[in-house]
């Protein structure tokens, strides 16, 4: 029901369940389908980009409203649906619950932030990533996690990564096939950063924005045949493992001055597969 077959594969949905949700998140305006339902008949869809259990819709509807007070006006909203499950202590079957209540308004999250890892690194992805077009407000989504992972992967539409210094805990970043993305800009000033990895950005020409980032000992520019200046390298103090591969605009200088390393060989080949490593 939850997976295919019986392996491991992370919190990665890929049994029959998918039928159950056509489109993902809570979002009534958005198009975010499911992949596990979108792909052509006899073709498998492409197991990173298939849905976890977050980005599933929640079961519950909302209606706004205004409670009207001496003091002015509050925004609420009534919710109601599914909210959790019942099991009767003598049969022991489950059934849902449906229920209603009345909060305060909660604006709609664009990110979903995961289990931490043991290092306590929160795990954070776009809950749209196909309808995602930039950052901004990110920083007041994540303000509370002091270590963050963030994928940004398939977001087509990204055209810019402004907002970003504002995740004051960002420690990774892994950007793959965000093909409108034409600068790293945004990582200005990202003194905590400590891992980047982008991939298959088809358009992305500079990547000056990394420059100075002094916690930056991790880097990965993988199949970004537009990318052309890398004169930034000399200005990361801690960078120690580099993987720059597949950009063939770059300077042969640079190419030939960094050594590939096993840590970053191992995550290229996680990501693209045998090709992406190649020399």
């Amino acid at each position: 029901m939850y997976k295919v077959e019986h392996a491991s594969g992370g919190d990665r949905v890929s049994g029959w369940i998918n039928v159950l949700f056509p489109h993902l998140g809570d979002d009534p305006t958005s198009e975010d389908r499911n992949p596990a339902v979108t792909a052509r008949r006899g073709e498998a869809p492409i197991s990173l980009e298939l849905p976890r259990a977050g980005d599933l819709p929640t079961g519950l509807a909302s209606a706004p409203f205004t409670w009207k007070l001496l003091d002015g006006g509050h925004a609420m909203q009534w919710v109601a649906g599914h909210l959790g499950v019942q099991q009767d202590p003598v049969t022991l079957a489950v059934r849902p619950v449906m229920a209603w209540a009345v909060a305060e308004a909660q604006p709609l999250r664009q990110f979903i932030v995961s289990s931490p890892y043991a290092n306590g690194v929160y795990r954070v992805s776009p809950r749209a990533s196909s309808s995602l077009t930039d950052l901004r407000g990110m920083g007041a989504e994540l303000d509370e996690l002091d270590k963050v992972s963030l994928s940004l992967m398939w977001c087509r539409e990204l055209g810019s990564l402004a907002g970003l210094a504002e995740v004051r805990g960002l420690r990774e970043l892994y950007i793959l096939e965000a093909s409108a993305l034409t600068d790293l800009d945004g990582l200005a000033g990202l003194q905590a950063l400590e891992w980047v990895s982008v991939g298959q950005c088809v358009n992305l020409r500079d990547a000056q924005g990394l420059a100075g980032l002094g916690a930056l000992h991790t880097l990965a520019l993988t199949r970004c045949p537009s990318l052309q200046d890398v004169s930034f390298l000399p200005s990361l103090p801690s960078l120690s493992l580099l993987h720059l591969q597949h950009c063939p605009a770059v300077p042969e200088a640079y190419r030939k001055s960094w050594s590939v390393s096993e840590e970053i060989e191992a995550l290229c080949r996680a990501l693209w597969g045998e090709a992406g490593s190649s020399a």
